[in-house]
């Protein structure tokens, strides 16, 4: 976060917004002026360019600065809120972008005074489980014993009771 830092309101909701507007503008401005330095080099690439495609990638890179500035206050106004200490606010700030640690599931819900049933502690991570397991595709030219390697993790993550975890290639 570049220009958030200062963002004083009398509400969370008004810091949140404060701090979502400024990194849009930041970022998208900073786009904005990149864009337009290299739209001479785009044309004579034969590439799409002009003040449509201009204004186009810098509203994109607002949209992301005020995601992420939005979801880092976001955070950090839940460890405040919340007193988690030192490192809530990561933890609070991981958990909101759907990339939780291991323990921030628990850490948060302590925090919160909100005790998770170990069958649904076991739901809410697995369904992050499986979220890393659709971001690793086994590619079309794999080996067999990294496709093995693949079907065992999934059948592994599925039902964790009945399959071994599996196997390294690299393990003797």
């Amino acid at each position: 976060m570049f220009g958030a830092g200062g963002a004083t309101s009398s509400t969370v909701a008004g810091r949140i917004g404060k701090t979502m507007l400024t990194e849009a503008l930041l970022n998208g401005g900073q786009e904005l002026v990149l864009q337009g330095l290299s739209q001479e080099r785009k044309r004579a690439a034969g590439l799409e360019h002009g003040m449509g495609d201009m204004l186009q990638n810098a509203g994109v890179a607002a949209v992301f600065g005020a995601l992420f500035g939005g979801s880092i206050q976001g955070g950090a106004e839940l460890a405040r809120v919340y007193r988690m200490g030192k490192g809530g606010e990561d933890i609070a700030a991981r958990v909101l972008d759907g990339n939780p640690q291991p323990g921030d599931i628990e850490a948060m819900a302590k925090a919160m005074n909100v005790e998770l049933a170990p069958e649904k502690l076991d739901l809410i991570n697995r369904s992050f489980e499986d979220r890393v397991l659709d971001d690793y595709m086994v590619s079309s030219d794999a080996s067999p014993g990294q496709i093995e390697v693949m079907q065992a993790a999934e059948r592994y993550a599925a039902d964790p009771d009945n399959f071994p975890p599996p196997r390294s290639l690299n393990a003797s």
